[in-house]
């Protein structure tokens, strides 16, 4: 210790304690190596990073404390992982998960849909000269909130001449259209049921560990992330996190928005992290969930899809750096066959978002010409030509989608596969702009003053050791300074995802402006 107090003289810093010594540098040999000065001042400026947010504050406050006043000073970021398990003794929320295919009905927008294109299929029914009772279904729809008790369910013209109309569907075929969505209003009435009792299981419990935070609009998004929040909370694969009690958005349900509002607030005040599901559209209030997580010093997991490893590959021109997998080719196909499920106008709208986003760049167009041979924007093309004489009357309901699908079958599984790979290519992107680029990606903890930034896990498995690192300090950092032109930053990398975890600018007079206006302090 008195070689290292001799270093801090001689480079103009103060002297430090046998304690300080103690905490950071108890590990190393009497005799201070280079190599042992180096881990013990790394791990110093990685706990000062996580805790302040700077360097000075902390080494002038705990450079004369003893070794215990220094953890008091840590407060959790002390502790070991074993003592943090200990406030994970098991979960307390038991419900019966809602099948994840009746999910959508806890969304509003979702179940909506349902009313809507009932309306039109009983304007189709009378289009075809069948007879169709409505009057349980308008009942149903009361009771589970879809209608107003004053209001009814009128049949919705189709727009179509009728000819048009019987030259697409048969009579069977419009029957099983009309009941198909009554089942569905009546399947609204009793998940809702479900997951009213559900939220009220959330409230109750003293003690909620994680927040899930998604942007979900259509019946795919509902089940398919009760699909993946099922993979990771419900399987034994994932052993801490049978432990977690997690508020999961597709099992519950609140009338009132203004309630559902106040529901989500108290939850995130109350969790220890967010997980943040990056899907097909971001939301604002997703990304608020995100910002207030942050701005709260708690960490916030990214999920964000790989089908392919893509990053590693753009702007390059050598072919066989493009060459897929086997493995990546499964995952294609995977990918191929989720999207498929889909109505068609999901593609359209879809293409356009991917257009806008510069998605359909000449690496799309070498993806797809170097694994498939196929040249992915005349597929584009292609299935825009075919769309502009597409009509269909339902989203709900497969019979026109399907038959479209079946008709182009000799090019529409080609064009799935370039399709992924666009997602592909999207993925990559929203994952590289959270990890480094996007405003809300770093907050400031509104208490400590503290850079707070989000780790990127790009699969399940990656959520899971990502959660289990964090919320036990078990997550292993590398320190490394990063320039934008003349300015720097010393930044704290999560290994696993290579996110920023913490930043402190290298900029003096935004140094001194923060610490000296910043509220929190």
């Amino acid at each position: 210790m008195r070689d290292l107090n001799e270093l801090l003289i001689l480079s103009g810093q103060n002297l430090i304690s046998a304690g300080f010594y103690e905490e950071f540098f108890r590990d190393q040999t009497k005799s201070l190596s280079a190599a042992d000065l180096k881990k013990g001042v790394s791990k110093f400026r990685m706990m000062a990073m996580l805790s302040h947010g700077n360097f000075r504050y902390p080494f002038q406050v705990w450079r004369l404390l003893n070794r215990d006043k220094i953890q008091v000073k840590l407060g959790d970021l002390a502790l070991t992982p074993a003592q943090l398990l200990e406030r994970f003794p098991g979960r307390m929320v038991r419900i019966n998960r809602i099948p994840n295919n009746k999910t959508y009905a806890t969304g509003a927008l979702s179940a909506r849909l349902v009313i809507q294109e009932f309306q039109v299929a009983l304007g189709l029914c009378e289009a075809m000269g069948l007879e169709y009772d409505p009057a349980e279904t308008i009942d149903a729809a009361r009771k589970s909130g879809l209608i107003r008790a004053d209001e009814t369910l009128e049949a919705k013209q189709t727009g179509q001449p009728t000819k048009s109309l019987k030259a697409r569907w048969k009579r069977d075929y419009a029957k099983r259209a009309v009941n198909l969505l009554a089942e569905r209003i009546h399947e609204v009435g009793k998940t809702r049921s479900t997951a009213k009792e559900h939220l009220t299981d959330y409230l109750l419990t003293p003690n909620i560990d994680l927040y899930v935070a998604t942007s979900m609009r259509e019946t795919w998004e509902f089940e398919e992330t009760a699909q993946d929040l099922e993979k990771l909370f419900e399987k034994k694969r994932f052993k801490f996190l049978k432990n977690l009690d997690y508020f999961d958005p597709t099992q519950c349900y609140c009338e009132s928005p203004v309630d559902k509002g106040l529901v989500e607030g108290l939850v995130l005040s109350r969790v220890k992290a967010t997980l943040y599901m990056a899907q097909e559209s971001d939301t604002l209030g997703k990304d608020s969930e995100l910002a207030s997580t942050l701005a709260r010093g708690k960490p916030v997991i990214a999920y964000v899809p790989m089908i392919v490893q893509i990053a590693h590959r753009v702007g390059k021109t050598d072919e066989t750096i493009w060459k897929f997998s086997l493995r990546e080719k499964r995952e294609i196909n995977k990918w191929a066959n989720r999207f498929k499920a889909r109505p068609v106008h999901f593609f359209y709208r879809r293409l356009l978002f991917l257009e806008a986003g510069g998605v359909l760049d000449s690496n799309f167009q070498l993806a797809g010409r170097v694994n498939y041979d196929l040249n992915g924007i005349k597929l584009i093309e292609k299935f825009r030509k075919e769309y502009s004489r597409f009509t269909s009357l339902f989203s709900l309901v497969s019979h026109e989608h399907e038959s479209f699908k079946r008709k182009h079958s000799e090019w529409f599984s080609d064009f799935l596969k370039v399709f992924v790979i666009a997602e592909a290519i999207n993925f990559d992107k929203r994952a590289e702009t959270l990890r480094r680029y996007h405003p809300l990606g770093m907050q400031i903890d509104v208490k400590r003053g503290v850079a707070n930034g989000v780790l990127v896990a790009r699969s399940l498995e990656a959520c899971a050791h990502l959660l289990e690192d964090t919320l036990l300090n078990k997550a292993k950092f590398d320190i490394e300074t990063e320039t934008w032109g003349e300015d720097a930053a010393t930044v704290l990398i999560e290994q696993s995802s290579r996110s920023r975890y913490r930043v402190v600018t290298a900029n003096p007079t935004l140094t001194a402006s923060f610490w000296n206006f910043f509220e929190g302090r």
